[in-house]
């Protein structure tokens, strides 16, 4: 569900409970149609530091009581980061509030959420930051951290006087002159080629400034960050099994789509894998040079089966495979944003293993199971062989039931982490079912 009425009003009730608290606070950006419109992923709320718990807990308080009884935080330096979720008459619903303490880049507290404060103007039953504050951050936020740059032509030339005296408070002389000079001449592209100097001498300057309270502020940053990089954020790492035919890519472009909603992000942050990480080259490409061609990996039983010491070679490469490209791919993805979804994953040489070519025991591919890292949620697209073989006829009948029949094993056997769907239905039900279980499951409560 994207935003609502039923959206709105709960950001109302957010909105009136902040006042009612007389906690000072301001909506920092993408405030035009709040609370009923949203054309952002997310809602930014500024906040004194001081605030920001007591702010959190009054959020958390009346998003609860509108149905959004989960959450999933991420704590910064200056900031708190909060997706609440919820299930309302079964739909998977969820909306995303930002409570920070202004604009700070790495330890240099730049533009706080006091000093906007003092020249914030009200917007209905809420304050926005003043046109020159605003635009002094729609400029020096991307600039500093990498971003597109956007046009501020307005916002200078509204109060050309304050936003000039907000350029000499975050730079030395000689550099808000440079700045001001192209900025007035509207050559913001010369500027981001100073993106390093502008963005250095802003940070010396206030180190210089309060160099107690910035040797604090280093401490603190270096502590949160290794705090949350500690953590792979929650449904980040998802796979989706079940035999060909089983609608897994139907089904999991569907799946791609409603998360990004869900979880307030881009659609390219959804990103799906074909059943490994592949941060190590296919056996064949390793050995020949010729890369993997994924449409003779989908005619599942083509190659004959590898003996049993290359089949035991070829299941420790690919568990390799799985265990480094989790640690230094996957995992690293996921902290930074994105959320994985893996059509197939190791389950496969369980379940099919002619597939892969392995000859081997069942207990000896369990054993190299367990050191597997394991999906948040494992999907598994289950329905009659007469279905699948309807719609593709790679797998004869009885294969196809012995793949279910192993699929099922294996979920019976892990009922907390595998959901069984009938892929009967069309994929827009399975989603709907699929996202309700992903906040279930993988999300604390409130």
């Amino acid at each position: 569900m994207s935003w609502s009425d039923f959206h709105g009003r709960a950001l109302d009730a957010v909105f009136d409970a902040l006042n009612l608290a007389e906690i000072p606070w301001l909506v920092l950006r993408n405030h035009k149609g709040l609370p009923w419109h949203n054309a952002s992923k997310d809602i930014d709320i500024g906040v004194e530091q001081q605030k920001l718990k007591e702010a959190e807990i009054v959020v958390e308080g009346v998003l609860k009581k509108h149905g959004f009884d989960r959450k999933e935080t991420t704590v910064f330096q200056w900031g708190r980061c909060t997706s609440y979720f919820g299930v309302v008459d079964r739909s998977a619903v969820s909306i995303k509030i930002d409570l920070m303490d202004g604009f700070s880049w790495r330890t240099a507290d730049l533009f706080n959420a006091g000093r906007l404060l003092q020249c914030a103007v009200p917007c209905g039953n809420f304050l926005i930051p003043s046109k020159t504050d605003d635009a002094t951050i729609m400029w020096l936020k991307p600039l500093m951290t990498g971003g597109f740059v956007k046009q501020i032509t307005e916002g200078i030339s509204a109060d050309p006087i304050g936003f000039r005296s907000n350029l000499d408070q975050l730079f030395r002389i000689d550099i808000a002159d440079l700045a001001w000079q192209h900025l007035e001449n509207g050559k913001y592209e010369v500027l981001t080629a100073h993106r390093g100097k502008l963005s250095q001498n802003a940070w010396t300057k206030e180190v210089k400034a309060n160099p107690v309270k910035s040797i604090w502020n280093a401490f603190s940053y270096v502590s949160w960050e290794l705090l949350r990089r500690s953590r792979r954020p929650r449904a980040s790492f998802l796979a989706v099994l079940g035999p060909d035919g089983a609608g897994k890519t139907t089904f999991i472009h569907a799946l791609r789509v409603r998360l990004a909603i869900l979880q307030s992000k881009d659609l390219e942050t959804i990103e799906v894998r074909h059943f490994r990480p592949h941060l190590l080259p296919n056996i064949n490409q390793l050995l020949t040079g010729k890369p993997e061609v994924i449409s003779k990996f989908n005619n599942p039983h083509s190659a004959p089966p590898a003996g049993k010491v290359s089949s035991f070679l070829r299941i420790g490469y690919y568990s390799l495979d799985y265990i480094l490209g989790y640690w230094l791919k996957i995992r690293r993805l996921s902290i930074r944003g994105r959320t994985m979804i893996f059509d197939r994953y190791f389950y496969d040489f369980i379940v099919d293993p002619q597939r892969s070519r392995l000859s081997l025991p069942l207990w000896v591919v369990k054993i190299f199971l367990f050191f597997i890292p394991k999906p948040d949620l494992i999907i598994v697209l289950d329905t009659t062989s007469s279905v699948i073989y309807a719609r593709k006829q790679e797998l004869q009948p009885e294969e196809i039931d012995r793949q279910l029949t192993a699929y099922r094993k294996l979920a019976d056997d892990d009922p907390i982490r595998f959901l069984c769907l009938d892929s009967a239905q069309s994929p827009e039900a399975m989603v709907d079912v699929a996202t309700q279980e992903v906040i279930t499951r993988l999300y604390p409560e409130i």
